[in-house]
């Protein structure tokens, strides 16, 4: 923290007289700390007063993030979606993205692809429910369902046995027009204690796709359009396309042109001759190019015809099949073995006066360059219109372009052409795997080694020819996509446990970067980080879910030299994570595996956007959810949540300690707007107190020191808990004019409050909040009393 007024001058103490006490000075100040947006600051740096993060940093910063502007924010709570599949199997988000109205997470499992949006699940169809029995198992009876055993449904609009909406079923026993009811575990839904069946209700099977795909964490991705592109080590490439919320499909990639090659290819002669000396046989091929895209197809099948071209009229008439899409056609003749370009036509026949091939522009060559096991790529992007596939079992180096604006389409001319398919080798000292590729203005390629540059040097234009791989950085990479803020690279260090950025310096004419965790070292000690994403709106946060199931956050402007980490924690472990546009932000969905009742269970939640205007809609609980309604006491369909101990912010009133029963549980008061979900608290920890040189009194390190009283600006915030540790702790009495019963607003401005005082070299503030309700801390400005 920096002085920010002069230390009043020192008086001294009455020397004991029965022991010789060194003398000590007090002295009462008002220090200042303006920002935290130096993050969270490993021990190690304690020392390190000397520097700019030091004075803007906090020595805890747990289930907070860093503002763009500086301040500190409690963070947002996590929505309940959906539990995942399989919870005993490994799961994965990745995101999708056509535009900001078609975003999904794609909840990739063994053996299937599941979809989500807009905090829910995708589902197919809807069969009306004609009654449910109170026995156990629940029987549903639903006419002509279509359903199979092990499907997962989901059941909403029963009136009667209300205990069966909002809930996820598998499907069990399955006949024509009737099904019995199991729980995502397995377990039988026993339905002797629920209401009696009423009427309504219908069923919804959630919507899924198969796949080959086990480990989902070894998949590569890059998305055009509405198709994404994906490979992995052990299959060969795949592209998973959309064309509706539950329309699509998952296709192996033929790597062929998407144009037909011509068919019915026949020559004839015309006023030629097969009696002179100059008779020789002519062979033709022909190929179809696309109208739209400019794609050539691959030659046809050859025709051949005798024939001295030499005589005057003499020529050969070349005809084919209308092929779907073409616009014209290429005719290729043959020289010495070689088909060599003769000339284009608009319609379906060309005449060969004796036309001398052009042998440096031939037909393409069929190509497959991942058409066996260990030839499958495992990394992919797409670059100055081309895709791209990378590290083979069996060429770990090696990067594979496609023809250019033809991703499907890995063929090659001989010799090449510009537009031909292209493959390089980078030759590295050392075998190292490539590990990710970044495209921005060059091609940023990350190996377990390096980082290298591929870029065209002569126009900018990457072609066979054109093209130069220059190792930038020796820092190395892990198999952790990378990810990209404005025209940076953020990418994780080999070994995981060292998050470093990459950016182009007009100095070097090259790539360099820094290592972002050199103040915060201690949240990546004998860690790695295992995924992560990047949501820019509206806090620019990179979340990335360590190994040990914590979630670190990192504020980043590169532009102002901000970045500050924190730490996310949940009862639980975060797994995956990705972000996709929803409105107006990016939402961030996450994995998170959980203890309840006793089974250990993965959810899909999503972070909520923080984005309130009065304390009713914060929402700060996780895996919850929200009652919007008239006002009741008893709130259902929390069977997540199961015999878990819950809180509750209802109608902005705190609630705590209620545990759900049968998928309920009771309030002592009637309300609206009611949030329920899992607590967590939001602490802070200010860094030892350093106030600089004091003159006469000399530095402040090693002095006792006691703060009585603090000064804290914040923003939207109410419940505040501060003290000289976690354990001595003094509320902010905030209720001021709010009548009895009704909800305390959320205060902008400065909070002047006592805290407990306490003796110490230290002189920390710590900070918590441990309620649902929010608080943002912009500055802090201690009353500082200074001993020996």
């Amino acid at each position: 923290m920096r002085q920010t007024s002069k230390a009043v001058p020192a008086l001294p103490w009455r020397r004991n007289t029965f022991s010789l006490w060194n003398e000590i000075f007090a002295a009462m100040l008002k220090a200042l700390q303006p920002s935290f947006a130096g993050g969270e600051i490993a021990p190690d740096l304690l020392a390190r007063v000397d520097t700019a993060k030091w004075q803007v940093g906090v020595a805890q910063a747990r289930n907070v993030f860093v503002r763009p502007y500086g301040g500190l924010s409690t963070r947002p709570g996590l929505r309940f979606v959906a539990e995942v599949k399989d919870s005993a199997a490994t799961t994965r988000l990745i995101p999708f993205q056509f535009n900001t109205e078609q975003t999904y997470a794609l909840e990739f499992g063994g053996g299937y692809i599941r979809f989500h949006r807009d905090t829910g699940q995708i589902v197919e169809g809807n069969q009306a429910i004609g009654g449910a029995t109170q026995a156990n198992p629940v029987v549903i009876s639903a006419n002509g369902h279509g359903y199979i055993n092990d499907d997962e449904i989901f059941i909403s609009g029963v009136l009667g046995m209300t205990e069966l909406n909002g809930r996820n079923f598998r499907v069990a026993n399955a006949t024509a027009n009737s099904f019995s009811l199991r729980s995502i575990g397995g377990a039988t839904i026993d339905g002797t204690g629920y209401g009696a069946y009423g009427s309504g209700g219908s069923t919804a099977r959630v919507y899924q796709i198969a796949t080959p795909y086990s480990d989902v964490f070894d998949i590569g991705y890059v998305q055009s359009n509405d198709v994404m592109y994906l490979c992995h080590p052990s299959h060969a490439p795949r592209k998973l396309s959309r064309t509706g919320d539950t329309a699509w499909t998952l296709e192996t990639i033929d790597f062929l042109p998407t144009i037909a090659a011509p068919t019915g290819v026949t020559t004839q002669r015309i006023n030629g001759s097969t009696g002179s000396d100059g008779v020789r046989d002519h062979t033709y091929v022909v190929s179809a190019v696309n109208g739209d895209t400019g794609e050539e197809s691959l030659p046809s099948a050859s025709a051949t015809t005798a024939n001295d071209l030499s005589l005057a009229n003499s020529r050969n008439r070349i005809d084919w099949s209308a092929v779907p899409g073409a616009d014209r056609y290429i005719v290729y003749k043959d020289e010495n073995g070689v088909f060599g370009y003769i000339g284009e036509a608009i319609g379906l026949r060309f005449d060969d006066d004796n036309i001398d091939p052009d042998t440096s522009d031939t037909p393409q060559r069929a190509r497959n360059p991942f058409d066996a096991a260990g030839k499958y790529p495992s990394i992919t992007m797409i670059h100055q219109e081309r895709l791209g596939f990378g590290q083979s079992n069996d060429r770990p180096q090696t990067v594979w372009f496609s023809s250019s604006a033809n991703f499907e389409n890995f063929n090659v001319s001989e010799p090449t052409k510009d537009d031909d398919a292209i493959e390089i080798t980078l030759a590295a000292r050392q075998v190292n795997e490539i590990r990710a590729m970044v495209s921005l203005e060059d091609l940023i390629i990350f190996t377990s080694g390096a980082e290298w540059r591929l870029n065209a040097p002569n126009d900018g234009v990457l072609t066979p020819s054109n093209r130069a791989a220059r190792a930038q950085t020796y820092h190395g990479a892990s198999k952790v996509p990378p990810v990209v803020i404005g025209n940076t690279v953020l990418f994780v260090q080999d070994k995981g446990s060292v998050v470093r950025d990459l950016a182009y310096s007009f100095e070097s004419d090259g790539y360099r970067g820094n290592d972002l965790t050199i103040f915060a070292p201690h949240l990546f000690r004998n860690r790695m980080i295992v995924d992560w994403c990047y949501a820019q709106a509206p806090y620019k946060l990179v979340q990335a879910v360590r190994d040990d199931g914590a979630l670190l956050t990192l504020a980043y402007l590169l532009e102002h030299q901000v970045w500050g980490w924190s730490r996310y924690e949940t009862a639980g472990r975060f797994k995956s994570v990705c972000s996709i546009s929803e409105g107006n932000a990016d939402a961030v969905y996450c994995i998170v595996e959980r203890e309840v009742e006793g089974r250990t269970v993965q959810y899909v939640e999503r972070f909520d956007d923080r984005s309130f205007e009065t304390v009713e809609e914060a929402f700060c609980v996780d895996a919850g959810l929200t009652y919007r309604g008239p006002a009741t006491a008893r709130l259902g369909n929390l069977w997540h949540l199961e015999g878990e101990t819950v809180t509750v912010l209802a109608d902005g009133n705190v609630v705590k300690a209620l545990t759900v029963r049968n998928g309920e549980i009771v309030l002592p008061n009637p309300a609206n707007l009611v949030h329920v979900g899992l607590a967590y608290s939001c602490d802070i920890q200010t860094l030892p107190l350093d106030l600089g040189n004091l003159g006469e009194t000399g530095t402040v390190m090693g002095r006792q020191k006691r703060i009585g009283a603090l000064t804290l600006r914040v923003q939207e915030a109410r419940g505040i808990f501060a003290g000289p540790s976690f354990a001595r702790l003094d509320e902010w009495k905030q209720r001021s004019t709010e009548a009895y019963g009704e909800a305390i607003r959320l205060f902008t401005g400065d909070v002047s409050m006592d805290i407990p005082p306490e003796w110490n070299d230290q002189g920390i503030v710590c900070i918590r909040q441990a309620d649902p309700l929010p608080l943002t801390l912009l500055s802090l400005a201690p009353e500082v009393d200074i001993g020996a």
